[in-house]
C-alpha cells in the first residue's frame, strides 16, 4: 500500500503576546565595539567589491591613503563618500589591510561579488556592532554545509536580501522571484534569514564559485532529514495533541525570534517520520505547505523549533506527516 503524506497547519497567533513591543534588525542603536578577528578567507580586494552599488559609473575611483593606522579616501569620477566609508570601514577591521599599499586605487568591479564576499563583508563588521543574540556573526561555514548537502542550487539561483520594510530573503531563478524549490536552497535562505546583517544594504548574490568559502561547519540536519525508512500516515490529531503539550516552548522560540528579527511571518513546515516505537526517526524543514504565502525562513528559529520537536512524545505505530505552523504577522495585529 502506498503512503500518504497528512498535512495540516496549526495556527499558532499567540494573542497573549500581541502587545510586546520588538527591536526592530538594524543598524539603529547598535554600539560599536572593538573586535578581534581572522581574516576571511575571501581577499580583501574581493570583500572590499561589495561596497560599490550596482550602478556605479565604470570610471569611478577612490583613492585611499593610510595615515598611521586610518585611512583617508578621495572621491573621483563620480564615486560616492558612502562607498569610500563602507570601504574605510573594512579596512579598519580587516587584519591583513595594514599590509594593503598605500596608496591605494579601487574602481567598480565588473562582475557582482560572489556570496562568499558577502558574507566576509558580514563576518567583518557584524561583531563590532553586535553580540549573538541579534544572530549568525559568521553564516559563511553553516552555508557551506548547507552547498555540501543534499540537491543543491538551481542553475542561476541568486539570493536577494533586502531591509525594507522587513528583512527578507528571495530566491530568483530566470529574472523571477521564486520560493526556495531544493533543500539547498531552504537552507541556504534559513542561514541568511538569521545572519546578523550589519546594515541595511541590499544585495543579490550566488554562490557559483566555491573560491573564498570556508570549510563546512555546523549543523543543518533539520534540511536534510535522513532517518530509519517510515511507511503510513501519522493520524494528524495524534500529532496535534503530542506538539499541543509543546506549545508554550514553541510560543518562546516565535517570541525569541522577533526580538531579534522584526516582522518574521508566515508558514513554516516540517516533515515528521516516527517509528514503530513513537520515536521522531528524522524531522526536516520542507516547502511551505501553510495557507500562507511568506515563509517564515529563519535558521535560528528553526533550531528552537526542532528542539521543541524532538521534545514530543509520540504514540506508538509509526507514519510520517507534514506539520505547520503559521506566525501571525504581528505588524497587522
Amino acid at each position: 500500500m502506498t503512503s500518504r503524506v497528512a498535512r495540516w497547519a496549526l495556527w499558532s497567533f499567540l494573542p497573549w503576546v500581541a502587545a510586546c513591543a520588538h527591536e526592530r534588525a538594524g543598524q539603529g542603536g547598535a554600539k560599536f565595539r572593538s573586535v578581534a578577528t581572522e581574516a576571511p578567507r575571501v581577499p580583501l580586494e574581493k570583500v572590499v567589491e561589495v561596497c560599490w552599488p550596482a550602478d556605479a559609473g565604470a570610471a569611478a575611483r577612490l583613492v585611499f591613503t593610510r595615515m598611521g593606522s586610518e585611512w583617508m579616501f578621495e572621491v573621483q569620477n563620480g564615486a560616492s563618500n558612502s562607498t569610500g566609508r563602507c570601504v574605510r570601514e573594512l579596512l579598519a577591521a580587516h587584519p591583513a589591510s595594514g599590509q594593503a599599499a598605500s596608496p591605494m586605487e579601487l574602481r567598480p568591479p565588473a562582475l557582482a561579488p560572489s556570496g562568499w564576499a558577502v558574507l566576509a563583508y558580514v563576518r567583518l563588521l557584524s561583531p563590532g556592532r553586535f553580540d549573538d543574540s541579534r544572530g549568525l556573526l559568521d553564516p559563511a561555514p553553516l552555508v557551506s554545509a548547507c552547498l555540501k548537502r543534499g540537491m543543491g542550487l538551481r542553475k542561476g539561483a541568486l539570493f536577494d536580501v533586502v531591509h525594507v520594510p522587513v528583512l527578507k530573503i528571495s530566491v530568483l531563478a530566470d529574472g523571477g522571484e521564486f520560493n526556495a524549490a531544493t533543500d539547498t536552497e531552504r537552507c541556504v535562505e534559513a542561514v541568511l534569514g538569521s545572519t546578523a546583517w550589519p546594515n541595511t544594504r541590499a544585495f543579490r548574490f550566488d554562490f557559483t564559485s566555491r573560491e573564498g568559502a570556508p570549510e563546512p561547519a555546523g549543523d543543518v540536519d533539520g534540511y536534510f532529514g535522513r532517518g530509519a525508512a517510515v511507511t503510513g500516515v501519522v493520524d494528524p490529531q495524534v500529532v496535534k495533541d503530542a506538539l499541543s503539550a509543546r506549545m508554550g516552548g514553541i510560543g518562546l522560540c516565535w517570541e525569541t525570534a522577533l526580538t531579534r528579527r522584526a516582522g518574521l511571518a508566515g508558514g513554516r513546515s516540517m516533515r515528521l517520520n516516527i517509528d514503530q516505537e513513537g520515536q521522531l526517526s528524522s524531522v526536516a524543514v520542507v516547502a511551505n505547505v501553510s495557507n500562507q504565502p511568506r515563509n517564515a525562513a529563519d535558521y535560528l528559529l528553526d533550531q528552537c523549533l526542532f528542539q521543541q520537536v524532538r521534545a514530543a512524545r509520540f504514540p506508538p505505530g509509526g507514519g510520517s506527516a507534514v506539520y505547520s505552523w503559521v506566525f501571525a504577522d504581528r505588524a497587522a495585529q
